[in-house]
């Protein structure tokens, strides 16, 4: 019986291990945020790309928006896209920076801002 309950509890305690390295994106490599577009007729994605460790600073950076390739960014501004209602997947990327992955959800009349924060890929 004793057997049975110490096997239990580390069945327990693997599951919710588990759990919790499912929820390490809570560090936010990537921020989303929805504003209302000045001309509600029209839908903008603004992407920026900063270092993980420094977020205030920079980086020209590759991506890809729903497969179709965009840089390496030659200027250091945000970069806007003119687009239409849809769900989007963006990739983004550095030399020498781990790849993140955004799934964003564009409605009529919106503006949102994406900022990823790249960092050094995990071993």
């Amino acid at each position: 019986m004793q057997a049975v309950k110490y096997l239990l509890v580390i069945v327990v305690l693997v599951f919710l291990n588990s759990c919790t390295s499912v929820k390490l994106s809570e560090d936010k490599s990537y921020s989303v945020e929805r504003l209302n577009s000045a001309d509600s007729t029209r839908s903008f994605i603004s992407l920026n790309f900063y270092h993980y460790d420094d977020r205030t600073q920079p980086i020209p950076a590759v991506f890809h928006v729903n497969g179709i390739i965009f840089g390496p960014k030659n200027n250091l501004d945000n970069f806007v896209l003119n687009v239409r209602p849809h769900g989007f997947e963006i990739n983004a990327g550095y030399i020498g920076k781990e790849w993140l992955k955004a799934n964003v959800e564009v409605e009529k009349g919106d503006s949102v801002l994406v900022k990823f924060y790249l960092g050094l890929p995990q071993t």
